[in-house]
């Protein structure tokens, strides 16, 4: 529990970092107007960022700690340039009173004991933990689809997973990134309800706290022991609110920068590509709103490239079909999976597997 606690500490500055980094980079800070929720969306913004840069490591280096700490610093460095971002990040010192500090905790050690008690399901031993075990040994491999099918399935939640799977830690860091995300959702009832005692309810604010209740209620019920793995389900549920949360907020801003809400659509991308529908009509939505700006225009193109194309390339090398297991954009690879076995894994739900297959063996042949 103690490892977990310091990781989620240790992740949670990485992300504020990177998340200022990139929301002073692309776009105003001060746009969200009320400085926790600002906070937020700052934090969700640099965790999404923080594994789409991790999974694009991963195209030319194996996930070891020093590799993804030095692209962590690289990303944090930004949010020092500027006046602004520091003022920024100084404002948000003003968060480190002693109840927030007491019940932040509270909620870190209430998740720590949710995510410890389950049990591994058969999708995780499946390809899950494997993919996590290639990237933090070998990095992308080309062609690692036709090991297993199910190892073609990308995500950038495996390779966040992968820098902390090392060591004596190797085994025990599976529920470290959904146990991560959990924290950083329950911390949306503390917001609220500090809101509530205080009179300062707004619509974004109820709409936070009921979904946030529904939400989080079918975790503990349904999802606990996907919790326990480094299946990107949970945040894939989480993150949706969130996303429709930040349209909530923004949606009367001022701010003449990109806006949050798309770029954590853009980087939800590489968590489950059913989450391209989402990413499509908030890119469209977006485009309209800043159709009129040449610079935005500018910075919308490379926001796109910047999220997009690793996940796009890792599934190409992994797979020969960026967006695998669909065959549409096939370019004909050596290292291609059959066309056949991708479009049975297109038609059959990823956690389902043939009845010789074992996944012991599976950890013992690839691992």
């Amino acid at each position: 529990m103690l490892f977990y606690l310091v990781a989620w500490a240790l992740l949670f500055c990485v992300c504020l970092m990177v998340g200022t980094s990139v929301m002073g980079l692309v776009g105003c800070p001060s746009a969200i107007e009320r400085p926790a929720d600002r906070l937020l969306a700052t934090l969700w913004v640099g965790l999404l960022t923080l594994a789409t840069a991790l999974l694009a490591l991963s195209i030319v280096a194996p996930l070891r700690p020093h590799w993804c700490a030095l692209v962590a610093a690289g990303l944090s460095l930004p949010a020092l340039w500027s006046k602004e971002t520091r003022q920024t990040l100084n404002a948000y010192r003003g968060f480190c009173t002693l109840p927030v500090v007491l019940g932040v905790l509270a909620i870190a050690l209430a998740t720590a004991w949710l995510v410890l008690r389950g049990t591994l399901l058969e999708d995780a031993r499946m390809y899950h933990i494997p993919r996590v075990r290639w990237y933090s040994e070998y990095g992308t491999v080309f062609g690692l689809a036709l090991l297993e099918p199910h190892l073609g399935f990308t995500s950038t939640w495996h390779a966040l997973t992968a820098p902390f799977d090392v060591g004596i830690f190797r085994g025990r860091a599976y529920a470290l990134a959904n146990g991560f995300v959990c924290l950083l959702f329950a911390v949306n009832f503390l917001l609220v309800g500090k809101r509530i005692c205080q009179g300062k309810m707004l619509d974004s604010d109820w709409f936070l706290t009921i979904a946030s209740v529904i939400y989080f209620g079918n975790v503990i019920r349904r999802y606990t022991q996907i919790v326990f793995s480094p299946s990107p389900d949970v945040i894939v549920a989480f993150l949706i609110i969130m996303i429709c949360w930040l349209f909530l907020i923004e949606s009367n801003s001022s701010g003449r920068g990109l806006r949050t809400a798309w770029l954590c659509s853009l980087g939800a991308l590489g968590l489950k590509l059913s989450l391209a529908p989402l990413v499509a009509i908030s890119t469209l939505v977006e485009l309209w709103r800043i159709r009129a700006s040449y610079l935005l225009l500018c910075r919308f193109s490379v926001a796109m490239v910047t999220y997009v194309v690793p996940f796009l390339a890792v599934q190409f090398i992994s797979t020969g079909f960026p967006l695998y297991p669909s065959t549409i954009l096939g370019l004909g690879a050596d290292w291609a999976i059959d066309t056949q076995t991708a479009e049975l894994e297109a038609k059959l739900p990823p956690y389902y597997c043939s009845l010789w297959f074992s996944s012991n063996t599976l950890l013992r042949n690839t691992l």
